[in-house]
């Protein structure tokens, strides 16, 4: 869904790489990134779970989506109106990427107005995994790509769930999923089963 709304925002045709799902200590999380330079949007998300979502791009990748949206003289930099466009892409993306999370949920999510911070990954990341430390010791890493190849733009999505949030979140679909199964025929149990002996 981010990767849908960021073309059709800026016309620039994506693919997304398989997504990844990790559990890190807290004062781990900076390490998730290369230490090189990066314009990220940082967003607050609430509901269940609340955390927070940043989108890294290379600052190659966000001059050139920048320029899609808001074009500018070459040589004239990244400026105010090249960070609004990072905003507001940035507000886009991560509703399509945090709607999915409430449409299984059945929940509402809130989200803040994007920050624009211009650093190395690690100070970015490391940033929002100290607010997050005030109240919790591990953190779920959630990170995805989405890539222009014709475009050479590069993003990737990070999302840090609150701890507890994301286990009353994961505690109520497994709920769900168990009073589902009790509904279902005997036939179509055993192809369940034997689905998740595979997995």
């Amino acid at each position: 869904q981010a990767a849908k709304k960021l073309t059709s925002m800026s016309g620039i045709e994506t693919d997304v790489e398989v997504s990844r799902l990790r559990f890190v200590p807290i004062e781990d999380v900076a390490k998730q990134i290369d230490d090189r330079p990066y314009i990220a949007a940082i967003v607050e998300f609430e509901g269940l779970p609340s955390g927070y979502t940043l989108l890294f791009f290379s600052e190659e990748s966000a001059m050139r989506i920048a320029d899609e949206l808001v074009p500018v003289e070459t040589g004239d930099g990244f400026g105010d109106m090249q960070e609004s466009a990072i905003q507001e892409i940035g507000n886009i993306m991560t509703s399509g990427f945090v709607d999915g999370w409430a449409n299984v949920l059945e929940t509402t999510t809130r989200l803040s107005s994007p920050e624009v911070i211009h650093d190395d990954g690690p100070s970015i990341l490391g940033s929002v995994a100290v607010r997050l430390s005030r109240h919790q010791e591990y953190a779920f890493v959630h990170d995805s790509r989405i890539l222009a190849p014709d475009r050479e733009v590069d993003c990737s999505i990070y999302a840090l769930p609150d701890q507890d949030e994301l286990r009353e979140a994961l505690d109520a679909i497994s709920l769900e999923e168990a009073a589902r199964s009790e509904a279902l025929p005997e036939s179509e149990l055993k192809m369940s089963k034997t689905y998740d002996d595979l997995k």
